[in-house]
């Protein structure tokens, strides 16, 4: 097999992945995944100009959620192109950015995919088992087939983790530019979800 990875294989994995959290995002009821109306309702405030993500702002977050106050921008700045939806009344524009994220999904994926071939360029073999391993886990896939921040969180996890690797595996030289890389999808994950510091 080499280390040339089959791409029938790739977009196989990528199509099951897309399919599993297709039927997920349909088979969920309307705002019955978890955060899912806090997050909707900070989508809307962001679509109007407000950012109630001020601790201070008890009763913008004791009105729609606790928890949804704390989280970053990040994910409802990249939907806020289709703040121009909404006409579709709440069910429909849900269901767009539920869509969304099981694209940001299946991404994520596909990057779980290239760690792999990074980590072990002589044993795709593995690289197919841990984006399969992914495709298919059933909390995942959950995430990534409703409206919530560890969608992006994930993918940017993921990006980071996939740079980090291909650095240290195929660089010899580190200039400022993978430090400036590395400093802009650090920020990225910090102003997503709090738990991105741990990395």
């Amino acid at each position: 097999m080499g280390n040339t990875p089959s791409y029938v294989i790739v977009f196989l994995i990528l199509g099951i992945a897309l399919l599993f959290r297709l039927m997920i995002a349909f088979a969920t009821p309307h705002l019955n995944a978890s955060d899912e109306l806090g997050n909707l309702n900070y989508q809307k405030a962001v679509c109007r100009g407000e950012f109630p993500i001020l601790p201070e702002d008890k009763g913008w977050a004791g009105k729609y959620n606790h928890n949804q106050y704390l989280h970053g921008p990040v994910l409802y700045l990249s939907v806020y192109p289709f703040c121009t939806l909404q006409n579709l009344g709440d069910e429909g524009y849900l269901k767009i950015l539920r869509y969304y994220n099981v694209v940001l999904g299946v991404l994520t994926v596909w990057v779980i995919f290239l760690i792999g071939r990074v980590m072990f360029p002589e044993k795709l073999p593995i690289a197919y088992t841990a984006a399969t391993f992914v495709a298919l886990l059933p909390g995942v896939a959950n995430k990534h087939a409703t409206f919530n921040v560890d969608t992006v969180s994930y993918l940017l996890l993921s990006l980071t983790m996939y740079f980090l690797i291909k650095w240290l595996v195929k660089t010899t030289t580190l200039s400022w530019k993978h430090f400036v890389g590395l400093a802009v999808l650090l920020s990225l994950m910090l102003w997503t979800k709090s738990y991105g510091a741990y990395l």
